[in-house]
């Protein structure tokens, strides 16, 4: 069936699109998903997500290119999923014991963050950078 006929069948709100939908993309939609998430279910979950998003965008939207519009859904899906699953706490109020609000260490601070002195003090400049 061609792009222009599956989207006919979004459009005109028939299941049918759906399951032509997977089976002429199906297979590429796995492939994207997979090879970003690498796990078989995560994948078959975000193909799923990407019909559901199909389903839920048209109409209004016609899309000129069927398969390049469906790769986009299942990559940007597949990479939340992946930001989600892998997003490391990013709250720096939470540092190593005894440093200041969790900023790294860097030579000449004394261990709190700090740089020793103010930015741009000092005879040599930053702390712990050589003088030109």
């Amino acid at each position: 069936m061609t792009d222009s006929a599956i989207i006919d069948l979004y459009w005109a709100r028939r299941e049918e699109a759906i399951g032509e939908t997977r089976l002429k993309y199906g297979t590429y939609c796995y492939t994207i998903a997979h090879r970003l998430l690498g796990s078989p279910e995560d994948a078959e979950e975000c193909v799923s997500d990407t019909y559901h998003a199909a389903w839920n965008a048209m109409p209004p939207e016609r899309p000129k290119s069927l398969r390049v519009w469906l790769g986009r859904v299942v990559r940007n899906l597949s990479l939340n999923r992946w930001n989600r699953e892998h997003r490391q706490k990013r709250d720096w109020d939470h540092g190593a014991p005894g440093r200041a609000g969790g900023l790294p260490s860097f030579p000449g601070d004394g261990g709190n963050g700090s740089g020793g002195q103010g930015a741009g003090t000092g005879a040599g400049g930053l702390a712990g950078f050589p003088s030109p």
